[in-house]
């Protein structure tokens, strides 16, 4: 083959490899690496390839928005740039979605070097989301239930219908929902165990961008079997605090306590007049209602 065509060819590969965008390389020095991505939040916690994507090159120190070279990953995940000035400062960057995530990496190289990790990391930046973990007694839960409304009124009925997003955290107790209008958003976080119900709940304001991390420390909710409700009115059907109510099951004992000493249940009334009886078993009961003026 003729000299100057060899020649000729291994400039047109050169070229094809690598999109330029401004700079001239007349060094010779290279620089390969492998740009993986690993998700922080979330996932098995390992590395992958990030093949069929662009890695730019700049001078350092850039703005990563000006870049000498461009070079598109291999399947592996492999990119390469050739003709590099040996003991000059440059930088490596990458910022793209993946599987709908947008993941950046940047890093400073000074050839010659050998084969450079870049390993790409969730964008806080150019994206918002929350990361939740759910815990109970300090310990990370798995597959709570979590429940995300920019509707109060949805979220007050106390259900996941009508809910944004919702999700059970991970094998970690771990969950990450990504890109919301900024806004107000009502978080619910739930287990149910055996025959109790946990429960934590949050009000958060997001932002544009940013990632927060939000933690539930999940709660026993205590379930009312069965309550009765008890009001007491004066005459002109007001609401009459710090009365001491009694509920009886014995007829006989409710005929002779009048003053709410043997009652199965006892309280005073609130601001409202009223007092709650709860966990207590269905039937037929006897309510006293007991207030001392005076000596009488």
């Amino acid at each position: 083959m003729n000299k100057k065509i060899f020649i000729a060819i291994l400039l047109v590969v050169f070229q094809l490899s690598c999109d330029k965008k401004g700079g001239d390389f007349t060094g010779e020095e290279k620089l390969r690496g492998r740009l993986t991505y690993g998700d922080i939040y979330s996932g098995d916690g390992l590395v992958k390839p990030v093949a069929g994507k662009k890695v730019y090159l700049a001078y350092s120190p850039s703005d990563t928005l000006n870049y000498l070279y461009s070079d598109t990953t291999d399947a592996d995940g492999y990119f390469s740039f050739e003709n590099v000035a040996g003991g000059k400062g440059y930088d490596l960057f990458f910022s793209d979605s993946l599987n709908g995530i947008r993941y950046t990496a940047f890093k400073n190289v000074t050839p010659p070097n050998t084969t450079i990790d870049l390993l790409a990391g969730n964008d806080s930046i150019g994206q918002n989301g929350m990361y939740i973990e759910t815990r109970l007694n300090g310990q990370l839960l798995a597959n709570t239930d979590i429940c995300v409304f920019n509707n109060q009124a949805l979220f007050n009925a106390d259900t996941c219908a009508g809910s944004n997003r919702s999700a059970p955290s991970d094998q970690s107790g771990r969950k990450i929902f990504y890109n919301f209008l900024p806004g107000t958003y009502y978080l619910r976080a739930y287990k149910r165990i055996g025959n109790d119900l946990y429960m934590a709940t949050d009000t958060r304001q997001v932002a544009r961008t940013g990632i927060p991390r939000i933690i539930f420390n999940l709660q026993k909710i205590e379930t009312i079997v069965n309550a009765l409700t008890v009001q007491v009115q004066d005459a002109s059907l007001l609401p009459v605090s710090s009365i001491k109510v009694g509920i009886y099951t014995n007829r006989a004992a409710f005929a002779v306590d009048t003053a709410i000493n043997a009652s199965l249940k006892s309280g005073n009334t609130g601001a409202d007049g009223k007092i709650q009886f709860s966990n207590i078993n269905g039937g037929y009961y006897y309510i006293r209602a007991y207030m001392t003026i005076g000596n009488t």
